[in-house]
């Protein structure tokens, strides 16, 4: 795991080692159940992404509003979302 994978889900890559899980949510009015290659690994009324990036072999990273590059992005009182990429976020200061 940690490799880059294709952008197409279909091309062949070099990393023969790489596993790709398949996720699949449910979404049914204020329902959502999450289903990782076929089997139900979460439902409710939210979703616990930590559990749910775990559950997929990954260790995440968690930046919080007190990070200087998160505070520094919403001081700009017309940005309501978070940006496209990370690098967007580390650049604004």
């Amino acid at each position: 795991m940690g490799y880059p994978l294709p952008e197409d889900p279909g091309a062949p890559t070099k990393y023969m080692n790489v596993t790709r899980k398949k996720v699949t949510f449910i979404h049914l009015d204020d329902w959502v159940g999450v289903y990782i290659d076929g089997e139900l690994k979460q439902e409710g009324l939210s979703v616990d992404v930590d559990a749910l990036v775990r559950s997929l072999g990954h260790s995440p990273t968690k930046r919080f509003g007190d990070d200087k590059h998160v505070r520094a992005w919403f001081e700009n009182e017309e940005r309501l979302f978070l940006p496209d990429t990370l690098q967007e976020l580390d650049e604004c200061l």
